[in-house]
């Protein structure tokens, strides 16, 4: 069931009898999910400039409990992030590390304890001569080993399939892969995914060179959310402030009965 569709709850650990105890987790469930979406949302917003970022959103699942009740509650009782892998736009910037990927394919970089992926081909050369991201991860060739350039490698070219080459010739070929199921790749930040699998070679995907991928947001759509979000938010606020009242009000007549 998608995020922001439908009311769901959050599961307590322990449900209570009460009419008013049931209404309060009920609204309090709907808060932990409202925030988790704001959350998302804020932070697809907040990429809508960053090179091949890709939005995420909030799906959950619905748990039934019974709280003495012959009716059925429905509480939230997972969330999960998913991360949206369509494309980008792609813009012409002309700068000759700059690479975009048309089709599923991502870039294979060491991250130092492991090998990562990214779809932001954004690179540069390091002080060495590497071929590096923008964080300064080193962008591997189909072996798996750094890409140095030349220092009088002259105007580098990166042909569709990948290869990279310079003034004396072929210098590399970018490791460039796909993966079968992307709903299994782990967002390591920085626009890189970890994966318990290495890929296959994504034949399919080409390689433009003076060009980088955007991020797959829709600033104006995501706003929308957010306001959206918001309303319900505080509907539900509102819902739980008048929950709070009338129990304040219940205790204080049973106090001044006894």
């Amino acid at each position: 069931m998608k995020g922001g569709e439908t009311p769901h709850r959050l599961a307590p650990q322990e449900a209570g009898s009460g009419p008013m105890t049931n209404t309060s987790y009920i609204a309090l469930s709907r808060q932990v999910v409202l925030r988790s979406q704001l959350d998302a949302v804020a932070q697809n917003i907040a990429n809508a400039s960053t090179p091949a970022y890709k939005g995420q959103h909030i799906y959950f699942k619905e748990h039934l409990a019974r709280a003495n009740q012959a009716a059925p509650l429905s509480y939230v009782s997972t969330l999960e992030k998913v991360w949206d892998f369509r494309p980008g736009p792609v813009t012409q910037t002309g700068g000759e590390l700059d690479l975009a990927l048309s089709g599923d394919g991502f870039f294979a970089v060491d991250a130092g304890a492991s090998i990562q992926y990214t779809r932001n081909g954004a690179f540069a050369r390091d002080f060495d001569g590497q071929l590096v991201t923008a964080a300064g991860h080193m962008v591997l060739d189909s072996s798996d080993r750094p890409i140095p350039i030349p220092a009088d490698a002259g105007r580098i070219t990166v042909a569709e399939d990948g290869t990279v080459s310079g003034a004396g010739g072929e210098i590399a070929r970018l490791k460039i892969v796909r993966f079968e199921n992307t709903a299994a790749l782990v967002e390591m930040g920085g626009g890189l995914f970890a994966s318990g699998q290495p890929g296959v070679e994504a034949a399919g995907t080409v390689v433009r060179q003076g060009a980088v991928e955007g991020a797959n947001i829709e600033p104006i759509a995501e706003m929308t959310r957010m306001i959206d979000l918001l309303r319900s938010y505080q509907s539900v606020k509102r819902m739980l402030d008048q929950d709070f009242e009338l129990q304040r009000q219940a205790i204080d007549k049973l106090t001044r009965v006894s």
